[in-house]
């Protein structure tokens, strides 16, 4: 394989979707060019050379000619295409499609996170909605209910979904829950009522490999905007 260099694309002043594709790239130990870009600006000038039209996006240059040679949008497509590259999918054939079937499920609760906007950026307007919160609250609590039992499937739950490594699954997982924290909506994720769940995302935030990483990614969250 040719030498490339890695771009990814994002909005300025945001921290949502790209995290969990930096964490891959720290994860792996692989350098990255971080281009930013304002919503309400230069945006609208590259939204029509994007493959969906959205962000994040990730660009695979070749690095002796800088031309693009992929171009990848979607959060988790982009962290499996990286993870598989680099090598730290940490998963064999067979858990792959378990990993589909995970992803399905994280994507039943950001759907409904991701609708409902001011979840993340207005708990007053969330907290004033009682209809808001229960849907909410219903897609939280599935989700906690079964995947508490897939982990605890895994060796008894040793704090990763598959194996004993760090997978692009339990990255995922740590988001969703630092996420739902930092916006004041993460009682259905308390440890006591999802404690593999809390012991995932101790496990990727206090790895070896990734604890600098979510120091940052800490700060970053505190200021989180859309």
């Amino acid at each position: 394989m040719s030498a490339v260099t890695y771009e990814l694309l994002y909005f300025k002043n945001a921290c949502a979707r790209s995290e969990s594709i930096k964490a891959v790239f720290t994860l792996a130990g692989v350098d990255f060019k971080l281009s930013l870009y304002d919503f309400e600006g230069d945006w609208a000038s590259i939204k029509s050379e994007t493959p969906l039209g959205q962000v994040p996006v990730l660009r695979v240059h070749d690095a002796a000619t800088d031309a693009v040679v992929v171009q990848l949008s979607d959060s988790q497509a982009i962290e499996r295409f990286l993870a598989k590259r680099f090598g730290v999918l940490n998963i064999d054939a067979d858990d792959d499609v378990a990993l589909a079937q995970l992803t399905a499920r994280r994507n039943d609760l950001e759907s409904v996170l991701y609708s409902f906007w001011d979840i993340y950026f207005s708990p007053k307007e969330l907290n004033e909605s009682p209809a808001l919160i229960s849907v909410y609250n219903s897609a939280a609590e599935n989700l906690v209910l079964f995947h508490e039992k897939l982990l605890a499937a895994n060796h008894g739950g040793n704090g990763h979904y598959f194996g004993t490594k760090i997978t692009v699954a339990d990255i995922a997982l740590a988001h969703l829950v630092l996420y739902t924290r930092s916006a004041g909506h993460g009682a259905p994720f308390a440890p006591e009522k999802a404690p593999l769940i809390n012991k995932v995302a101790d496990a990727v935030v206090n790895s070896a490999e990734l604890s600098d990483f979510y120091k940052g990614f800490a700060k970053r969250l505190a200021e989180y905007k859309f």
